[in-house]
């Protein structure tokens, strides 16, 4: 068994530290970190979701912006079970962020099958947001996750 840490992105809900930490234990280490060259979107993947759930997609002028942890396989594993891995929700893959200004290698998590566009619910988007703020995040950024999700803000600010 590997103990070699490795970056994870994250983008939705486990942006929220007691959330990931509840599902991996503590990691070494986190920092904000930007995916260029995606955006973020909510969906439905999997006809057990009824709400949407958060995702990323290839858009060339577009940007996710989220945080990497320094976790270790074992702890991937973990969130492989927590992400539907085995399921077929989501798949493990791997992406260059941009984080304190340097480029850092790191896995994230996809939706293998996008069913449709769905609205996420106020306690799931409220994680993201949470975690967000917890990792420095501003007013606008907060805002522009809430266009996203086709809520305004005037709702949770």
């Amino acid at each position: 068994m590997s103990s070699e840490l490795s970056w994870y992105f994250a983008y939705g809900s486990n942006l929220k530290k007691d959330r990931l930490k509840k599902r991996v234990g503590q990691w070494k280490k986190d920092q904000k970190a930007t995916l260029k060259g995606h955006r973020l979107t909510f969906t439905k993947g999997y006809y057990g979701h009824e709400s949407g759930k958060a995702n990323i997609k290839a858009s060339p002028s577009d940007e996710v912006e989220g945080a990497v942890y320094l976790i270790s396989e074992v702890q991937f594993r973990k969130l492989d079970i927590e992400e539907g891995v085995k399921r077929g929700v989501y798949k493990r893959i791997l992406v260059e962020v941009e984080s304190n200004r340097e480029t850092l290698e790191a896995q994230t998590y996809v939706m293998i099958k996008e069913i449709c566009s769905l609205k996420p619910s106020p306690e799931y988007l409220y994680s993201i947001i949470e975690g967000l703020k917890e990792h420095g995040y501003g007013a606008n950024i907060i805002d522009k996750v809430l266009k996203i999700a086709c809520i305004p803000s005037i709702f949770l600010l």
